[in-house]
């Protein structure tokens, strides 16, 4: 089974064997008595993947607690399911921890590839034992994808007077608490930061990895590792949960082509991401303040 939480809007994943974009492809949710919760067209993903953004009601918490999506593409006659539970209301939600992060991510995850559910990391079960090995690789991973607005943090660089590179004008030392750099700008190229040149390096004489640019006094926008899975937002806890059911699969499942299933969704699910972002920054308001918020 799949976690979810109430009252979030989150997409649900049905992989349809031989389907193909322009498939039609419906699906109706059901709850546990069969009552029909909602129904409608899904969309394509990717790689015979599709999806409906759904809504759980904690109205109908009392009513249901398992929800059922069943999909059918009727242009090759075939159908498909999966099940999904439901752990209570926000009121009724003892801690984040406990169910909507670290261990709900890593149930869905082995939801994904039909392991065992845990309750524990500390556990001594082969599905915590996989999930504590890949966790944080498969985090670190995802978090270096993309440019998470939940992550996304700016600190201004230190820079590193013994380090010198022969294409660059100053070097600053890299975040230790960074996934992945971004952008390098100052205050005076904020409004083009997109456009500004620098190089993330190491340095084989301080053992330590540099960022080369030519901006005095820079500024780095960054993906934080965040370790507070309170704060995952919804897309990168899905993605983050095909990842690691990706890398977990030959461990726990002994199938090499389920983890290349499971990576071909997360692949997916990451483009989609990509894509939705890449339409919202085109309303982001050009942001000229000469005052910026660093973050560590």
């Amino acid at each position: 089974m799949e976690l979810i939480t109430l009252d979030v809007a989150i997409d649900l994943i049905l992989p349809i064997p031989e389907s193909e974009s322009t498939d039609t492809v419906t699906y109706v949710i059901y709850d546990s008595a069969g009552a029909t919760l909602a129904e409608g067209s899904m969309s394509f993903v990717a790689d015979e993947m599709w999806k409906v953004n759904y809504t759980p009601d904690s109205e109908d918490l009392e009513v249901y607690d398992v929800i059922i999506l069943k999909g059918t593409d009727s242009t090759i006659d075939s159908k498909r399911e999966n099940i999904y539970q439901i752990i209570g209301a926000p009121a009724t939600i003892p801690s984040l921890e406990s169910t909507t992060s670290l261990i709900a991510i890593c149930n869905m995850a082995l939801s994904h590839i039909g392991a065992k559910a845990i309750a524990s990391l500390a556990e001594d079960t082969p599905s915590a034992d996989a999930c504590n090995t890949h966790w944080l690789g498969c985090r670190n991973a995802v978090l270096r994808e993309f440019n998470w607005p939940f992550a996304r943090a700016n600190i201004i660089l230190a820079e590193v007077s013994s380090a010198t590179h022969p294409e660059w004008d100053y070097v600053y030392g890299y975040p230790a608490s960074c996934a992945n750099v971004w952008n390098v700008f100052n205050e005076a190229t904020y409004d083009k930061k997109e456009e500004q040149n620098f190089e993330v390096f190491y340095s084989a004489s301080l053992n330590r990895k540099l960022i080369g640019s030519n901006l005095a006094e820079a500024y780095a926008e960054y993906t934080y590792k965040v370790q507070d899975t309170a704060i995952y937002d919804n897309q990168f806890s899905m993605a983050l949960s095909y990842r690691l059911a990706a890398a977990m699969a030959h461990d726990l499942m002994s199938d090499p082509d389920l983890g290349i299933k499971m990576l071909n969704i997360y692949i997916a699910l990451i483009a989609e991401t990509k894509r939705v972002a890449a339409y919202e920054e085109k309303r982001k308001p050009t942001q000229t303040s000469a005052t910026l918020d660093a973050r560590g």
